[in-house]
């Protein structure tokens, strides 16, 4: 079997069409990443930016900040915990801007913050008790900035 002997100007086109397509590749994944990180503020008091993933239906990320959501409880197994991430991806849905209160007299759970999520000025943790899709977890009702708040008295605390 013989090859065809390319001519250079062909290989010269080649190569510098194969170099074009990487680097605008590598200009729109630089692009693309450095947006993430501008839709992003982080403070001590709350973070708001896309929610960039949904866990289960009481963890979600925000920034790539892990958050747990405060006060409220879904099951780890069965119908219910799905029907409550899937509540969290119908509210929350990957991309969409999501603002953070944290919760600062709790400490961190694991990897986690706590806190309460609002997305499309939603209270996620409200909705979740309001659907029957979690519990209150009333042992941190004292402990918690929002233990008092309206919507945590009215399922528990």
């Amino acid at each position: 079997m013989k090859f065809q002997k390319i001519p250079w100007k062909e290989t010269v086109k080649i190569l510098l069409i194969i170099f074009l397509g990487f680097m605008i590749f590598v200009v729109a994944f630089v692009f693309t990443s450095s947006l993430k990180n501008q839709d992003c503020v982080v403070t001590e008091e709350y973070i708001k930016g896309p929610v960039t993933q949904i866990r289960d239906g009481d963890t979600l990320e925000v920034c790539e900040i892990p958050i747990r959501l405060s006060l409220v409880n879904t099951p780890e197994k069965g119908e219910i915990k799905a029907a409550g991430t899937k509540l969290a991806h119908d509210l929350c849905n990957i991309g969409g801007i999501a603002t953070v209160l944290i919760d600062k007299q709790q400490e961190m759970s694991y990897d986690r913050r706590i806190g309460v999520i609002y997305c499309k000025g939603i209270n996620l943790n409200e909705q979740l008790l309001k659907k029957g899709l979690a519990e209150i977890l009333t042992y941190y009702c004292e402990r918690s900035d929002f233990g008092d708040s309206e919507w945590a008295r009215k399922y528990g605390c």
